[in-house]
This record gives structure tokens, sequence and C-alpha cells, in this order.
């Protein structure tokens, strides 16, 4: 799903001849394709429809938020026991029920 209709455009017909970036990144898309996937379609997701994800790919990332992989966190959890809160964590990575995040949510 793209937001973008020159992309969709490029990945459905695997390339184009505009924008030499572009089909560079097509170009490479359709190879990697091609050894990992049977078929690649991009469909179109208007703005409106895609806001969150639109507004995360225009800011910037935010290198100071990582996260230990679940099962390391789990052994390390173990054996020195559970965290009472996960610092600087998200909904979606928060590893315990109690969590400090730096962005807006709901709940």
């Amino acid at each position: 799903m793209t937001d973008n209709v020159a992309e969709k455009a490029h990945v459905n017909r695997q390339g184009g001849t505009r924008s030499r970036a572009l089909m560079r990144e097509a170009e490479r898309l359709g190879r990697w394709a091609e050894k990992h996937l049977l078929s690649l379609k991009a469909d179109h997701i208007s703005g409106v429809d895609n806001v969150q994800a639109d507004w995360l790919s225009r800011s910037q990332v935010d290198h100071s938020e990582w996260s230990l992989h679940p099962s390391l966190f789990l052994t390390l959890s173990h054996r020195f026991g559970s965290p009472a809160v996960d610092l600087f964590a998200t909904p979606l990575n928060a590893q315990v029920s109690r969590f400090f995040t730096g962005f807006p949510t709901q709940g």
C-alpha cells in the first residue's frame, strides 16, 4: 500500500522513465521480489485514510527508541526479575503493561 500514485505505477509497471532514482528503486524491488515472492502488486491508499502512517513516514526517526528482542527480554526478566515499568516505550513495543512514552497515546 502506498499513498504515492507514482510509486504505485512504478511498482506495478516494474519501472518507468521519468525518475531515474525511482526507476532504480523499482528495479531493485523487482530483483528482490523475483527471489522472495510469487508476485508483487502495489495498491493506492489515499493520504486521508493513511494519516498516521503518513505522519510517521514524514517525521524523523527517533534513534533513541530501541527495544530488546522479546525472547531476550524474557530471558533477562527470568534471570533478574521483571521490571515494574518500561521506559521510553510505545504501545507497539512496550514489554510490560506499565510504560512511559514520548508520544501521545490513547488509553
